[in-house]
């Protein structure tokens, strides 16, 4: 359970990733949050204010992140000022300057904000505060040799959204993945209707997308899911009669990951969703990875290593 009398200040130059983080810790609670779009205003802030978390953009303009950590705990009052880093470049060279830094914690984007709320609680939580893990640090094993395998996320439950005018094709699909018990299957009947669920705080992990439908067409109902940063890398999979090598090129260009022309071949459609799911969940392993990385790195500081 996450605390809500924590102030946050959240520095974040994408209005859409602010509003993101604002309405859904509001959403849960916390209400005491500042907000700064670039390092100079986020430090102002820091210097005449007490945070009690500062979630941190590592690619945030007018920020040379790796000095500015240090510089928050020894220009303001916030030595011990826990600081959750999000980066959209998880580059091996990120990640070590991130963790040489001091971070308590790194998130990789896109994310979920399950993800956010998740870290938030474990800062929080009695086990993880900086002096119960000064202390029961000897007692720790370092733990980069348990280091997280793809096939630990690949046969987890997946949430897959099929959007398609003609209930009858709803039907066929679902009929084709039912069998499949790491699916989570949700059908909706128009573009609009598929926006609402990207909208809740329980977006999906891959969407199923038809492309002649009235009101919204698939075209366009993936740009407006792409404009979403924090949806970047949902998979997103047209479906259509229309296999004509136009439409093949508009669905890459406004930001489809695969193709499959209808009526749809039941094998076919199970291994490019098999495809899709593996490439996500190498970027599940690669935070996870990332994860295991910077509780090794803190285990090591308190153990003078």
């Amino acid at each position: 359970m996450i605390q809500d009398n924590l102030k946050i200040l959240v520095i974040e130059n994408n209005k859409t990733i602010r509003n993101f983080i604002k309405t859904n810790l509001i959403l849960n609670g916390i209400r005491d949050l500042r907000f700064a779009e670039n390092g100079v205003e986020g430090f102002s802030f820091l210097k005449n204010n007490e945070f009690d978390l500062l979630i941190l953009n590592w690619e945030a303009p007018k920020l040379e992140p790796t000095t500015y950590l240090s510089n928050i705990r020894e220009r303001t009052n916030h030595e011990k000022l826990p600081i959750l880093v999000l980066t959209s470049e998880p580059t091996k060279e990120n990640i070590q300057k991130i963790i040489q830094s001091g971070a308590t914690e790194l998130v990789i984007k896109p994310f979920v904000i399950k993800t956010i709320l998740g870290k938030i609680e474990k800062i929080f939580t009695a086990e993880n505060t900086i002096q119960t893990r000064e202390k029961n640090a000897s007692k720790q094993p370092l733990i980069c040799e348990k280091m997280p395998k793809i096939e630990d996320f690949i046969n987890k439950k997946s949430e897959i959204l099929i959007v398609d005018d003609d209930e009858s094709n709803l039907e066929i699909i679902e009929n084709i993945l039912s069998n499949n018990k790491n699916y989570i299957i949700r059908k909706v009947d128009s573009g609009p209707k598929a926006l609402q669920i990207f909208a809740s705080n329980r977006p999906p992990d891959i969407v199923l997308l038809d492309i002649m439908m009235p009101k919204l067409n698939g075209y366009q109902v993936c740009e407006h899911i792409r404009e979403n940063p924090l949806f970047v890398r949902i998979p997103i999979i047209f479906l259509t009669a229309n296999n004509d090598p136009n439409s093949v090129v508009k669905a890459f260009n406004c930001g489809g990951n695969d193709f499959i022309p209808k009526p749809i071949n039941p094998e076919e459609l199970i291994v490019r969703l098999r495809n899709q799911i593996d490439l996500k969940a190498a970027f599940d392993v690669q935070q996870e990875k990332i994860d295991l990385l910077m509780e090794n790195a803190h285990l090591k500081k308190c153990l003078g290593k």
